[in-house]
């Protein structure tokens, strides 16, 4: 047959072919050093000794083998064949381990970036949490600064009002006032003067001029509490004689940022109004507020009153020390 067999160790029982000679009938057959007999011509070879399956193997003149290929090569191994299978499986095991330490270091940097990734979240919403907080204290600041200010002013002026619609004043013509209903700058009725010293009285209420101007006019029915604060305000009855003779400079859109009088011409009726002066904000003309006016829309407003129906012209001013500036001025 041109092979040799072999019993197993304890550890791994069965028959074994242990030698094939070159050339030989086993060699034709494919049979190779290691592999394992497990049946021949229908005996099982699971449990025989090697007497037993030596006398099966030699009593037949034909043989049908089953075998497991290379079920026990290992037990047939050179030295160096041992030697070259364990360098195999230590670079095996080695790969395994690269492969394992690859995994971890993988697992590790996945993890770290999921860290990263936690902590800009904790900062981002950290940094939220501290803008909402500090935009509570500025509203509660800027909350306790009103309060404040209403306070003080409660405590100078008296309880404050609540602010009034605004509402659009049509101008209206006024019938000259007559003298002898005219008042005193302490509110003394002139009704009952003699006619021969009204001339003398009336000179008087000229030189002093708080008779120009209307003294039961409430501003507050026109302006709104922060568009007067602060402020001196008089409405002014001026008689349409002549020419106005009043000039305006500024406006919203000036550095000036308001509509105020630049000069006060002689002879004119602003003039000889005499309630009026160079430096005085003109809030407003026959109702027209001119708070948020540009210049020339103020001219406008002036010219048409003044040169309108009726007897009068209405201005409510805020009364403020002259002043010099050095815009462009506009006569009437």
């Amino acid at each position: 047959m041109g092979c040799s067999i072999s019993s197993g160790p304890t550890q791994k029982p069965g028959i074994f072919i242990s030698n094939v000679k070159p050339d030989s009938l086993s060699a034709e057959v494919g049979l190779e050093v290691g592999d394992q007999i497990v049946e021949v011509n229908g005996v099982d070879f699971s449990n025989v000794d090697h007497k037993e399956a030596v006398r099966v193997l030699k009593s037949s003149r034909t043989l049908t083998i089953s075998v497991v290929a290379g079920a026990g090569k290992e037990l047939f191994m050179t030295e160096e064949e041992r030697q070259r299978e364990a360098r195999l499986r230590e670079l095996e095991r080695q790969e395994l381990m690269h492969q394992k330490r690859l995994a971890l270091e993988t697992n590790k940097i996945i993890k770290e970036q999921q860290e990263k990734e936690r902590l800009r979240k904790l900062e981002i919403s950290q940094k939220a949490a501290e803008e909402e907080e500090r935009y509570r204290r500025e509203i509660e600041q800027i909350t306790a600064e009103e309060e404040k200010f209403k306070k003080e002013w409660e405590e100078d002026w008296g309880p404050k009002e609540p602010p009034k619609s605004l509402k659009t004043v049509t101008a209206e013509v006024h019938s000259p006032p007559r003298s002898k209903h005219k008042k005193d700058l302490k509110g003394v009725a002139h009704d009952q003067l003699e006619t021969d010293d009204m001339d003398e009285v009336n000179m008087k209420q000229d030189k002093q001029g708080f008779q120009k101007y209307v003294e039961d006019f409430d501003p507050y029915s026109m302006f709104t509490p922060d568009q007067i604060i602060g402020k001196d305000v008089r409405l002014l009855r001026i008689k349409k004689e002549g020419s106005l003779d009043l000039a305006v400079e500024g406006g919203i859109d000036s550095p000036i940022g308001k509509i105020v009088v630049s000069a006060i011409y002689e002879d004119g009726a602003a003039d000889k109004h005499g309630g009026i002066v160079k430096g005085d904000e003109i809030l407003a003309v026959n109702g027209k507020i001119l708070i948020d006016s540009k210049l020339a829309e103020a001219q406008a407003t002036l010219a048409k009153a003044w040169n309108m129906g009726g007897d009068w012209i209405d201005l409510v001013i805020a009364a403020s020390p002259p002043k010099e500036y050095d815009d462009e001025m506009t006569f009437f």
